[in-house]
């Protein structure tokens, strides 16, 4: 696996994460049973560090609302993505973040910040523009409860 992070703290963060996932015995393995590997690398969603058609998977995870040029982002992804590749790409959901942006100019508004709030229809119609065929879609939002007295 190799993670890409724009900012140098956040790729030292990154290696933190996934060297203490690692040594938790928590990475999982790989195809031919050897404990998967990580790197972390600097890169922008917009010129990533790869050749053409040289990755199997990718994921976006809450990026795509941070990036001014949303569809070359998405593009640039296409690009690396090999021939059956996949992706797989998370947004805020609407509903939530526009309550968010309502509550708090904070919030967003903010070097770094969201800068969109996406509908489904939007994330869907921009992937397919650039050529990726949207698969099924769902929204998960977590929730945690208090145990005990």
């Amino acid at each position: 696996m190799i993670a890409v992070d724009r900012g140098v703290s956040e790729v030292e963060t990154t290696k933190r994460w996934l060297g203490a996932i690692a040594e938790a015995g928590e990475a999982g393995w790989t195809d031919d049973g050897t404990a998967a590997r990580y790197e972390v690398v600097r890169g922008d969603l917009l010129h990533l560090p790869f050749p053409d058609a040289s990755v199997d998977r990718v994921m976006a995870s809450e990026v795509l609302e941070h990036i001014p040029d949303d569809v070359p982002a998405m593009a640039e992804i296409f690009r690396v993505l090999k021939p059956g590749g996949r992706m797989v790409v998370t947004v805020p959901r609407y509903g939530p973040e526009r309550i968010c942006w309502a509550l708090s100019d904070e919030y967003h508004a903010n070097e770094g910040g969201h800068i969109r709030i996406y509908t489904r229809s939007v994330v869907r119609t921009r992937l397919a523009a650039v050529g990726l065929v949207p698969g099924a879609t769902h929204h998960a939002h977590s929730c945690t409860r208090r145990t005990g007295g």
